[in-house]
């Protein structure tokens, strides 16, 4: 009887219900997120495939819009300091007097 009862607590264990179990899952949704852990990066393993979305919908990992949106304020940051550095140039050029010296003439 001791033996039966450790291979039915064994057994209990191992086939044990998972405690979280999602229902009403739209098939497209519940294929893509079957294709995503299928693939090599997860191999099967739905629970970091899940941490995965999950890291990447709070926003730890980023989605690259971030990385073009930085790079696009940096380029619009350049234009701006190219722009006023191209205006400040024509300004003193305008705010410069024109000196026209005459030169003595020469005597031979």
């Amino acid at each position: 009887m001791d033996t039966n009862n450790q291979i039915n607590s064994i057994r209990d264990r191992v086939f044990q219900k998972p405690d979280l179990v999602i229902n009403r899952v739209p098939k497209t949704t519940l294929k893509q997120f079957k294709d995503l852990g299928n693939t090599e990066d997860f191999a099967d393993d739905w629970g970091f495939c899940l941490k995965f979305l999950m890291d990447f919908y709070i926003g730890l990992i980023p989605t690259g819009i971030e990385h073009i949106e930085l790079e696009l304020n940096s380029l619009r940051e350049e234009i701006s300091i190219l722009k006023r550095d191209a205006m400040n140039k024509e300004n003193e050029e305008k705010k410069k007097p024109v000196r026209k010296t005459l030169a003595p003439e020469q005597e031979e």
